[in-house]
């Protein structure tokens, strides 16, 4: 990944460029286990050059699709929900509060329908209009905004305005998606008339675990367990693990052929270990399901050079994941940004109150060992520390 960084541009690679935004993930989360400024540094160049470059709209923010050249100048005009989802996470990971309060506005403004909390799947290109300054604009007709909604996009929105600390959002966003798209046993539909495929389900999954993990009720991990089943059982490889493209016997997918993809399989890993991660059984299958998923597309990596960067994070998820139990949610923000992959169980955990105040604390779990209470968020970085020492 260091060879194909640009140093004077940020970014990867020569022109067209790209977001790669995974791999801009990848560089955050990894800055932090590692404890590497340098790889900090990189992925916060690249998100400084693009949202000071042409490929953001300065205007009315958000981003471009993509650049035709090398410094971020000349974009692609097409603004897509898709890509956007992965960036607001990662101006999230990296502290850019200013671009990720433009870019979510520009999302909110735009894209989202206020009744539903739901958002449009892109809005057109047209380079005379966004050659405009804020006064022109106000004057003539923005371009088309296609108003169809994705699932998987809808879903990855969400998990992104999560880490965002966007929960009063994602929460309306996630009961609309769920309320249009789930069907419990059935899994989730793909967009209004159009069956589901396996990135609709794998990012709801996820969006469901996480919903938990903020907070926002039980309920969502019966439907993550649900979700989980259902992937297993249409989807599924029981021989070789790992998940097909769409469901067995549905005509959805490329060209009829059943293939296993990486990203998809990916996200699921990730989410299947976070919910093993949460339920804490030693008979869950859920682990092994998302080892399996990893092994199935373990060859394509070298063939996908960054665009696999989605599998590196889900990859280093297997032996880095940490649990820690606290209803604060100070705490829960301290673990997170001490341990990106860390587990939040918010359903709180005995003996995890101060005595004399009201006070609740945190337990951190490595695996079956967990450390003894904690109550500041200095003390919940120290105790991550401890038990990731632990778990290696």
């Amino acid at each position: 990944m260091k060879s194909a960084y640009d140093p004077e541009y940020g970014g990867f690679g020569n022109a067209p460029k790209f977001p790669q935004a995974d791999a801009i993930l990848l560089l955050l989360e990894q800055s932090v286990l590692r404890s590497d400024e340098e790889l900090r540094r990189m992925a916060v160049h690249t998100l400084e050059q693009m949202t000071g470059g042409g490929t953001y709209d300065h205007v009315e923010g958000g981003f471009f699709r993509y650049s035709t050249t090398q410094d971020w100048s000349v974009p692609h005009f097409e603004k897509m929900l898709e890509d956007h989802a992965p960036l607001v996470h990662a101006l999230a990971l990296s502290g850019m509060r200013d671009a990720l309060e433009k870019t979510t506005g520009y999302l909110d403004a735009v894209l989202r329908d206020p009744k539903t909390g739901l958002y449009a799947g892109s809005q057109d290109a047209d380079e005379h209009y966004y050659a405009m300054d804020a006064e022109e604009r106000t004057q003539t007709p923005a371009p088309y905004v296609d108003r169809r909604v994705y699932t998987s996009w809808n879903a990855a929105l969400a998990v992104a305005y999560l880490e965002a600390e966007k929960r009063e959002v994602a929460a309306k966003l996630l009961d609309s998606l769920f309320k249009r798209a789930y069907r419990r046993g059935d899994g989730m539909t793909h967009s209004e008339g159009a069956g589901g495929q396996l990135g609709d389900q794998v990012w709801s999954l996820w969006a469901a675990v996480r919903a938990f993990q903020h907070g926002l009720g039980d309920q969502w991990m019966t439907v993550a367990a649900d979700l989980a089943a259902h992937i297993e059982e249409r989807y599924g490889d029981s021989q070789l693990g790992g998940y097909f493209d769409r469901a067995g016997g549905d005509e959805l997918g490329r060209l009829g052929e059943r293939i296993k993809p990486l990203a998809e399989n990916s996200i699921a890993a990730m989410a299947l270990i976070e919910l093993d991660t949460l339920l804490g059984d030693p008979s869950s299958p859920h682990r092994e399901r998302a080892r399996r998923a990893l092994e199935s597309v373990a060859a394509l990596p070298r063939q996908y050079g960054l665009m696999a960067a989605v599998f590196a994070r889900a990859l280093d998820r297997l032996s880095h994941a940490i649990k820690v139990t606290t209803k604060n949610p100070e705490l829960a923000r301290a673990a997170r940004a001490a341990q990106p992959y860390a587990v939040i169980d918010p359903s709180g955990a005995p003996g995890a109150r101060r005595a004399h105040t009201e006070q609740d604390g945190a337990v951190v779990c490595a695996g079956t060992i967990c450390l003894a209470p904690v109550f500041t968020p200095t003390a919940v970085a120290e105790a991550i520390r401890e038990a990731s020492t632990t778990r290696a």
